[in-house]
This record gives structure tokens, C-alpha cells and sequence, in this order.
């Protein structure tokens, strides 16, 4: 028979045995919780992305909480006891939430509740209308999300305020009427346009035009910086309209963008190719048209303005706000100094607020420093022309943070993992006295295992090649131009990656494209052991094996119909665009194959290219130009490019190839750090050379930017300088204890 139990009575036996074994021991309180809301007198609404502090008002302990996007905080754990509650402002200056003298009581496992007096509707405003929008950044491609968006009158007083999205969405209602300029900051991200207040009108301010999401590198980019001609010398032009259209394409295909108060314009993600721009304004003299501006593939095409303003000499912008580190009391407060081969060029003072701007610079490579005497050094800060760097710091240090350092030394850094992806197509037999009268694939091979073998014990390696040679003898298309394979699984040594060269030899034609796509795989299974890795792209060629289904071959051995079109790489006269089939096909929009390493650069992996150029007279110049633009893209698409006109690495002689090579490997052990402590949850990171600060840049052009739980990447002139000097790399990371 079965017994029948009884879950209560059990249930209270349990409890019997808890009380009795509870007993005597000491009890403790349960913590309660606060939760409330603050709000700005001007508005009656909840003041966003702030601070809230509570103090407990018979002690000493203090805690700190955020508020959303509508003023609301909450504090998850306080000790019983009687607390004031204050709300720290953006100018540094604070306001009570809770009235005085009337203390907000904490008890054990209880809420407890405050909302400013402060809060309430909306006062009515005479004459008003409002301001929305959607805002990206268009040098990254990303949604500015919980940017402060403050809209300002003639006299600089504040008229309105808010804060975007998460989707870059915002909208300040309650605007008085009349000329303002709406002003959006968020790190890394500052801009502000001209408005016009209409009574019961919504203004609609759409900055996104459908290039968010798009990553840089993909497409080119159409800039510029317009001055006004009624103004002093360097005045700038806001509020003009620039549209511009791709030649060939539908009427109704365009981009727009606004002249922001620094007169500037930026345009990217476009398609590769010639384009009409227009620029209206108010003012007839500034109204112009550019016809066929040429567009390459991760590269800038500058405007500089209209006829009116054509001599201005080309100049960049720099603004910033950065931690004194020193007293460790927020941002820091004093002279700004820029800098160039010791010399100062230009020097401000910053705001109370810590702030600072150059309005007006000459387009180079600047250190920055704080303070007189000097109190802190932010070392190659690039300015580009017609564009504002920004260098700001989100949150700063206080006395209470726990500090601790890592040092990278790229002189003995180990651990690097390199992946070459290389050409062995059969232009690669070709000899040249460049390469010591042997042929290109040799002069590659021999390069390889010199470079490789030196870097034993730092580097460890992987290896694809490319078309796949168990396909050389596929005759349909007539030449292979399969994806290539991995020839050697990352960790290999460099004696077995020099033997998996001599194993294979050049043949077939150069599908780039299709490898990276089986690249990128592998490398997505890669990143999860943080250790420095890159990609080597070793190539003679732009990819030129089109993606042609295969069809009947004539008598001749051509294919019967060329499905889809190309441009015929051979300078033999008897090739042509039907002829040339797959094999020295190259494809019509270079700007596609950059697709797979952009998708190596979204996972944190930088892809260098190698180009080493025909030597045998049979690429036509137009093609060898096409060949240049085509690696060009891809070399910035990988975020790796060389400064000038020639994004990637030199391959043309032996010498050369080797330069490139060891280059390459130093820039990957001198960029990529690894710390040995996770950088989340840090109230402030900084990356140091030697005594010089580097500049934050989350563009990963120039600067360095955290890539992972525990890694640091150097990019750009940050980059170049790790690279060349003797000195350490310091990450230093300070949190709250």
C-alpha cells in the first residue's frame, strides 16, 4: 500500500527546525530601496542622464544613481535611516529633490518614493511650435542615441531641450518662435544647425537620410565646408542645402544633407561613382553646381565651396572636453594648448565646464596639452580638413576610484596571430628583374618564410590560398576560379607555414571575393581568444574571377553567352569582354568584393592588403587604375590603410615586399593589446605612450578605441606612432571600488 504524506506537515516541521536553529543569532535588517524623479524648474520635466546622490543625514554614507530619459532614478540597496536627496546638474552646480528638512526614511524591505516638487505639465508657452528629428552619424554609420539635444536663442539663453532615442529619434516641443540654432553633442558626436520656429509647425530636422547602418568603408564619401561671403575671412556658412545625385541614376535617387554652423557638410555611403552636387541657399551668390565629381570607394571627395569662397585655404576643427587627472575633481579646467614639433601653434582656455574648441586650424597632426605648466599630454590628434575632431572623455575619475595599469610592450609582445589569404593565380608566374629575375609567387614564398621565421616566438600563423588547386584542372569556365581553402589551421609554425607555400604553385585566375567569404568563418571562430589577430591579404591583382554560372563552351572554347557583363582585363588584342569569360574578368562594381572584409572589420579584425602590381604589359592602364582603386577599397574597408593616395602595403620588388611584411606584423604586435583585466565598468580608460595621452576616437581612424571585454586597438596615427617608438603602451583603468 502506499502512504499518503503530508507536504504541510512537513512544511511546518521544516519550519519548526529553522526557527530552532535561528535561534540566538543575531538579526539583521533587510536593506530598502528609494526611487523618485528629478525635474527642471524651467520645464517641470524630468531632467535626463544625470546623476542623483543620496546622503544619509546621521552619517557618512553617501551613493550615487543615474536617471533616464525622463528624469527617473532608482536606488536598489540603502541602509534604514533618514537621507537628503540631491540632483547633480550638468553645470555643476546641484538642486534638492526632496524639500528641506523634511529628510526622505528608508526602512528595511520597503520602497521608499520622492518626486521633485518641482514635476508637473508643461506651462503653457505663447507662440510655440517644435523641433524633431532622426540623427546619425555618418563617419560611423551608427544611431546617435541619448545625444543632448538643446535648442538656443539669438542671446545664447536655452529655449528647449531633449534627448534622442535609441533609435537617434528626438523631438523638443514647446519652442518659442523666432531664428534658433539647435545644438546635438554625444560622445564622439557634435553638431548644431540653423532653425526656424514657426507658431503650431513642427520643423523636422532629418539627419540620418538612410546612411545609418551603413558602415564606413563601403562607400565613398562627398564633403565639404562652405563660407559665407558677406562674413569675415574663415566665416562659416549654415543652413545651405547640398543634394547630390550619382550620374545614370533615377532622378529621384539622391542624398541631402544641411550645412551645420561650421559650415560643413558630409555625405558618405554613397555608390562609387560620378556625381552632380547642388548647393541652395538663401543667398544667390552662393548657389552653384558641381557636375561629375568623381566618388572612389573609401575615399573623400572634398568640395570646398563656392566660387565666392574657392580661395579659402583648407582648414579642420577641434573641440573637446578631457579629465584633470591631477586633482581628480572632473573635467579638467585651464590652457589648451596645440602643438607641432614643439612649437605651439594655437593655444585656448577651456570652459567652466571643462569644454574646448579651435575653431580654425590648419589640417595636420597635433599634440595637446593641458595646463600651464603642463599637466597632461594628448599626443597625435589628427585634423582633417573640413571636418571636426572630437577628443572627449564620458566620465572622469574621482579620489574614491581604484586605479590600476596594464603595459604593452610591442619590442617583446607574444601571442600574435596572423592569417594570410594569398593570390596564387597564374599571373603570379610572372618574372621581373623588380623581384631578381624570379617570378612573383617566389619572390612572395621566399618573403614569407624570411619574415615568418624571424617572428617564431612572438607570431603564430594560418593560411589560405587561393583559387583552390584541386580545381586547376576544371576547363568550364576555362580557367579556376574556385573560392580558395585553408591550407593551415591557425596556430601553425612558420616552418609548416612555409611548407604549405611549396606544396601549392601559382595557376588559375584571382576570385578574392569569393575566398574572403570563406575567411570570414574562420575568423568569426578566432575572436573569442582575444590574442592580437589579424589578416594578410597578399595579392598581384584586383579579384577578377565574376561569379558566372557556367554555361556550353563554342568550338573555340569560349563560353556561348556571357550571362553576366565585365571588363576584360587582358591588353592582348584578341581578348575581349566575351572572351575574357571568368578567368580576367574583373567586375564592374569594384566596390562589392570590400563586402567580406567589412565583415572581417565588424567582428574586430583588421585585413592589411598587399598589392604587388603586373609587371608583364598585359594589363591595360585602365585596368591597372581600376586594379589601384579596387585594393584601395579594400585596404580602408579593412581598417588598416596607409596614409596617401596608396592605401596599401608596396609589393612591386623583394625589398619592398619585405618592408610590407615586417611593417605589417609590427603594426599587428604594436596595436593590438591585450590587457590581463576587464575595461567594462570603468568610470574612465586611458591609453598612454610613453607620458603622452592617446585620443579616444570610436571611428578607429586615428586613435585608439576598446575593441573587447579586454582589448585595446590602436588605429591611424596612434598606430603608426606605437609602431615606431621605443617607448610602452600604458592602458590604465580606474572604477569604483
Amino acid at each position: 500500500m502506499l502512504r499518503r504524506v503530508s507536504f504541510v506537515s512537513f512544511a511546518l516541521a521544516l519550519s519548526t527546525l529553522a526557527l530552532t536553529a535561528c535561534r540566538d543569532k543575531e538579526v539583521v535588517d533587510v536593506p530598502g530601496s528609494m526611487s523618485g524623479k528629478a525635474c527642471a524648474l524651467s520645464d517641470r520635466q524630468g531632467i535626463a542622464n544625470i546623476n542623483v546622490e543620496v546622503r544619509l543625514i546621521d552619517g557618512d554614507f553617501t551613493a550615487r544613481a543615474p536617471t533616464n530619459g525622463n528624469g527617473e532614478f532608482t536606488f536598489a540597496s540603502l541602509n534604514r535611516g533618514a537621507y537628503d536627496v540631491f540632483a547633480l546638474l550638468a553645470d555643476n552646480t546641484e538642486q534638492q529633490v526632496n524639500a528641506p528638512n523634511v529628510p526622505v526614511e528608508v526602512v528595511p524591505n520597503n520602497r521608499a518614493s520622492i518626486i521633485d516638487a518641482r514635476c508637473g505639465d508643461r506651462p503653457d508657452v505663447p507662440d510655440s511650435g517644435e523641433i524633431c528629428g532622426e540623427v546619425c552619424n555618418r563617419h560611423t554609420g551608427e544611431l546617435v542615441s541619448e545625444a543632448t539635444v538643446t535648442v538656443l536663442a539669438a542671446d545664447q539663453s536655452v529655449v528647449g531641450s531633449g534627448v534622442t532615442d535609441s533609435e537617434g529619434r528626438f523631438c523638443v516641443a514647446d519652442v518659442v518662435e523666432g531664428d534658433h540654432v539647435l545644438s546635438i553633442r554625444a560622445d564622439g558626436f557634435g553638431r548644431s544647425f540653423p532653425v526656424t520656429v514657426k507658431v503650431d509647425e513642427t520643423v523636422v530636422l532629418d539627419l540620418n537620410e538612410g546612411t545609418c547602418g551603413v558602415p564606413f568603408g563601403t562607400g565613398c564619401t562627398i564633403l565639404g565646408s562652405l563660407c559665407n561671403p558677406d562674413g569675415p575671412q574663415g566665416a562659416k556658412l549654415a543652413g545651405a542645402r547640398v543634394t547630390v545625385s550619382r550620374v545614370g541614376a533615377a532622378a529621384d535617387e539622391v542624398d541631402v544633407d544641411v550645412t551645420d554652423t561650421a559650415g560643413e557638410f558630409y555625405i558618405s555611403a554613397l555608390l562609387p561613382g560620378a556625381y552632380d552636387i547642388n548647393i541652395a541657399s538663401t543667398d544667390p551668390r552662393v548657389n552653384q553646381n558641381y557636375f561629375a565629381q568623381e566618388c572612389v570607394a573609401g575615399q573623400e571627395t572634398v568640395i570646398v565651396g563656392p566660387d565666392a569662397c574657392a580661395d579659402r585655404t583648407p582648414i579642420g576643427r577641434l573641440q573637446g572636453r578631457l579629465c584633470d587627472l591631477i586633482a581628480f575633481d572632473g573635467y579638467f579646467t585651464g590652457a589648451v594648448k596645440l602643438v607641432q614639433g614643439g612649437v605651439v601653434k594655437y593655444e585656448t582656455a577651456t570652459a567652466a565646464d571643462g569644454r574646448f574648441a579651435f575653431d580654425v586650424l590648419d589640417v595636420g597632426t597635433y599634440d595637446v596639452q593641458l595646463g600651464d605648466p603642463i599637466e597632461r599630454i594628448y599626443s597625435t590628434v589628427v585634423v582633417n580638413a573640413f571636418q571636426t575632431t572630437i577628443i572627449e572623455e564620458a566620465t572622469c575619475p574621482t579620489p574614491d576610484d581604484v586605479c590600476v595599469n596594464f603595459t604593452h610592450t610591442p619590442a617583446v609582445a607574444s601571442d600574435g596571430r596572423i592569417l594570410f589569404v594569398v593570390d596564387r593565380s597564374g599571373s603570379m608566374r610572372q618574372a621581373s628583374n623588380d623581384f631578381g629575375n624570379i617570378n612573383k609567387w617566389d619572390a612572395l614564398r621566399n618573403t614569407l618564410e624570411t619574415v615568418t621565421t624571424s617572428l617564431a616566438s612572438s607570431v603564430s600563423y594560418g593560411l589560405f590560398v587561393y583559387p583552390d588547386p584541386a580545381d586547376d584542372t576544371r576547363t568550364n569556365p576555362p580557367a579556376n576560379c574556385s573560392a580558395g581553402v585553408q591550407r593551415l589551421a591557425m596556430g601553425g609554425t612558420a616552418a609548416a607555414i612555409n611548407a604549405a607555400l611549396d606544396a601549392v604553385l601559382p595557376n588559375g585566375g584571382t576570385p578574392t571575393s569569393a575566398t574572403l567569404s570563406a575567411v570570414v568563418p574562420v575568423v568569426r571562430g578566432l575572436v573569442a581568444d582575444q590574442r592580437p589577430l589579424a589578416v594578410v591579404l597578399a595579392t598581384d591583382g584586383a579579384p577578377n574571377c565574376k561569379n558566372n554560372p557556367v554555361v556550353p563552351i563554342d568550338d573555340e572554347g569560349f563560353p556561348e553567352v556571357l550571362l553576366i557583363p565585365c571588363i576584360c582585363t587582358s591588353n592582348l588584342e584578341e581578348q575581349t569582354n566575351a572572351s575574357c569569360a571568368s578567368f580576367n574578368c574583373l567586375d564592374e562594381q569594384v566596390s562589392t568584393n570590400t563586402g567580406p572584409i567589412t565583415e572581417l572589420a565588424r567582428l574586430g579584425v583588421q585585413t592589411h592588403v598587399v598589392g604587388i602590381p603586373d609587371v608583364s604589359g598585359n594589363v591595360n592602364a585602365e585596368t591597372a587604375a581600376i586594379f589601384t582603386s579596387s585594393l584601395n577599397a579594400m585596404a580602408v574597408a579593412g581598417g588598416a590603410p596607409l596614409s596617401g593616395s596608396v592605401k596599401f602595403h608596396d609589393g612591386s620588388n623583394t625589398a619592398a615586399l619585405q618592408r610590407a611584411m615586417e611593417s605589417i606584423t609590427r603594426r599587428i604586435l604594436a596595436c593590438q593589446i591585450v590587457t590581463d583585466f576587464d575595461l567594462n565598468g570603468a568610470t574612465s580608460l586611458e591609453v598612454r605612450l610613453g607620458d603622452a595621452a592617446l585620443a579616444k576616437d570610436t571611428n578607429q581612424r586615428n586613435g585608439w578605441n576598446q575593441t573587447g571585454a579586454r582589448s585595446i586597438e590602436l588605429f591611424g596615427s596612434a598606430c603608426d606612432a606605437a609602431t615606431l617608438a621605443s617607448v610602452n603602451v600604458v592602458v590604465r583603468r580606474c572604477a569604483r571600488p
